[in-house]
């Protein structure tokens, strides 16, 4: 079962952009991915899930379901914050910088991987 469910996960992972792929497997996960991974794997995979629950149990699920909510939650609220909390571009608010790098969501190291490798990319199909 385990092997089939990441057979179904890196398939669903293929149809990702790139740069969201790589930021999953540098283990930074991330609501959009993490979204879209769970929804893909459901629609393909929907028969070996409910063996899952069944292993798993529900109370597990119910417990993951609420870390997912949670998940949600801070990216929306992360979000709304570099928008809204900022009065002279970005993170110029030194209150809001200092909230959000207390939360520690992990989205800043991913989006400087990203670009890492964006340029590294970049630089390779340069030579």
């Amino acid at each position: 079962m385990v092997n089939q469910l990441l057979a179904g996960n890196f398939a669903v992972m293929e149809g990702l952009p790139r740069e969201e792929a790589l930021v999953f497997f540098r283990d930074v996960t991330t609501f959009r991915t993490l979204l879209a991974v769970l929804v893909g794997q459901t629609a393909t995979m929907a028969p070996l899930l409910l063996g899952l629950l069944e292993l798993v149990g529900p109370l597990e699920l119910l417990e993951f379901g609420g870390h997912f909510v949670l998940l949600g939650l801070y990216t929306l609220l992360h979000s709304a914050a570099e928008a809204g909390g900022s009065r002279g571009g970005r993170h110029s608010d030194f209150f809001v910088v200092s909230a959000l790098d207390a939360l520690g969501s992990g989205l800043e190291a991913a989006e400087a991987e990203v670009a890492r490798l964006t340029a590294e990319r970049e630089k390779i199909g340069a030579a």
